[in-house]
């Protein structure tokens, strides 16, 4: 099995305006057709395909309609990064060993991606929005759907950039990138830029352990 790596965030209820609004321009979708959920009586326009709610065996919901109720939202998206090597390396087809057909293909994927100006889009994502204790929380997660992309999130600087500004701007509660079974990277708490490895001792079950660190986190996620 491949690597299922994913970013996510918490975010209290009275600050998701400016962290839809930050999102919105710094993800894309090739069709340009976004979708559009009432939050706090505002309606954000959010860069997604694929879209259902609640449930992901649900139907695809029609982009013309706003969302108004849920308590899942699922979509696909992707991320824009400032362009480095290893952003690179998660597109497929990188390492071209001077296969003249390969060297053409990935030519074609990079100029499809690459949107001027330093910045390139990365995706698709699988992605969700999900409403905790009451709605006064919100969880955004974001997975990676393939391995190069997920070795990506752990090692780029520039997805470190993009999840710290994007928990500042939000003022995040916590953001941490979720390893699977490699554990846990820690990477913004309660306004602070911190990095710290959890390889165990994370898991459900576990959370006193922590406590002391993560009690925000334990309280909206597991009572």
């Amino acid at each position: 099995m491949g690597l299922d790596y994913s970013i996510k965030t918490y975010i209290k209820k009275d600050k998701i305006s400016k962290c839809l609004e930050w999102f919105y321009k710094n993800t894309h979708q090739f069709d340009k057709k976004t979708f559009s959920v009432l939050i706090n009586n505002e309606l954000f326009e959010i860069n997604g395909d694929g879209v259902k709610l609640n449930d992901y065996q649900s139907n695809y919901i029609n982009k013309n309609e706003d969302i108004q109720e849920f308590e899942k939202i699922y979509f696909n998206t992707s991320l824009i990064f400032d362009i480095e090597p290893k952003i690179i390396a998660s597109i497929p087809g990188w390492e071209l060993n001077y296969d003249t057909n390969r060297l053409k293909d990935f030519k074609e994927d990079f100029e499809s991606l690459y949107l001027g100006n330093g910045k390139i889009r990365i995706g698709g994502f699988d992605s969700t929005i999900t409403k905790l204790k009451n709605g006064e929380i919100y969880e955004i997660e974001l997975t990676a759907v393939t391995s190069d992309m997920s070795i990506m999130l752990e090692t780029s600087i520039s997805v470190k950039k993009w999840i710290l500004e994007f928990s500042k701007i939000s003022d995040s509660i916590l953001t941490y990138l979720d390893l699977e079974h490699n554990g846990h990277k820690i990477m913004y708490y309660k306004g602070k830029e911190i990095e710290i490895a959890i390889r165990e001792g994370f898991e459900e079950g576990k959370e006193n352990e922590l406590s002391s660190l993560l009690n925000d986190y334990f309280d909206f996620t597991y009572r």
